[in-house]
């Protein structure tokens, strides 16, 4: 009886020792499968930039949409380098016009410049203004058989490219001039009669410079 005692406490022993030993030389942390932790199982603001080595996520690693203007502040924008975000790395159609500050694009950042509209308008015979842009007034000089337009930008025919041209189905045409460095004059030809006449026009002038 006594020998059968010694035996059981002598295995009570070296089963105590075999698990303190499995206790003692088990890694601290075990080893977690890839993708077995998930959004999921993470805690709300568990993961920081402090946790996250430099270079780690590219932005192949973010999905589409992910973020949004919410989620950057103004420190953060401000850490963009010089030339990081180039053309190819905006979408299509990204940048609307609702997204650009006034005055934030000028002429002069314009690389290849197409011609710039100083002044435009569709004037009826009488002289009042269907449609204009940059237009002060518009007069008939009945003593001159001309139209006189001040426009709202100084103009001298020979500095800007400038179109003139009648309306309706009469065979006429538009000659263009200037005056006192202000406004533009326009002489409408009926090519019938080969003499000035009243009537409608459209004209637009153009800036190269």
């Amino acid at each position: 009886m006594e020998k059968s005692m010694l035996v059981a406490l002598g295995a009570i022993v070296i089963s105590v020792i075999a698990i303190a030993t499995s206790v003692a030389f088990r890694p601290s942390t075990l080893p977690i499968e890839a993708g077995a932790v998930g959004t999921n199982e993470l805690a709300k603001d568990s993961v920081t930039s402090e946790k996250i080595k430099d270079n780690e996520i590219t932005s192949e690693d973010i999905k589409d949409g992910t973020i949004t203007d919410a989620d950057i502040s103004e420190e953060g924008i401000s850490r963009i380098a010089d030339n990081a975000v180039t053309t190819e790395k905006i979408a299509d159609r990204a940048i609307t016009s609702d997204k650009i500050a006034d005055g934030a694009i000028t002429w002069d950042m314009i690389v290849e410049k197409p011609l710039k509209v100083v002044a435009a308008g569709i004037i009826n015979p009488d002289g009042t203004v269907r449609e204009g842009y940059n237009i002060e007034s518009v007069e008939w000089d009945d003593s001159l058989d001309r139209f006189r337009i001040s426009l709202s930008v100084p103009f001298r025919f020979d500095h800007y490219i400038t179109f003139a041209a009648p309306l309706g189905s009469s065979m006429r045409i538009a000659r263009v001039s200037s005056i006192g460095g202000q406004d533009m004059l326009v002489y409408i030809y009926d090519l019938s009669s080969g003499v000035q006449v009243k009537a409608s026009f459209q004209f637009v002038v153009f800036d190269i410079a």
